[in-house]
C-alpha cells in the first residue's frame, strides 16, 4: 500500500514524517521532496 513520505536526495534521507521533514529543510537548508513510498 502507497503512503507518503518525503525524501532528502542530498542526504539520502527518507522522512515519514512532514514535521520531521521541515525540521531537517530549516536545520540543512537542503530542499525535501514529497514522494510516494511502497510499503511492505
Amino acid at each position: 500500500m502507497p503512503g507518503t513520505a518525503w525524501k532528502c536526495y542530498r542526504c539520502n534521507l527518507s522522512f515519514r514524517s512532514e514535521e520531521t521533514a521541515r525540521m531537517h529543510r530549516q536545520i540543512s537548508s537542503h530542499s525535501v521532496t514529497k514522494v510516494r513510498a511502497i510499503e511492505a
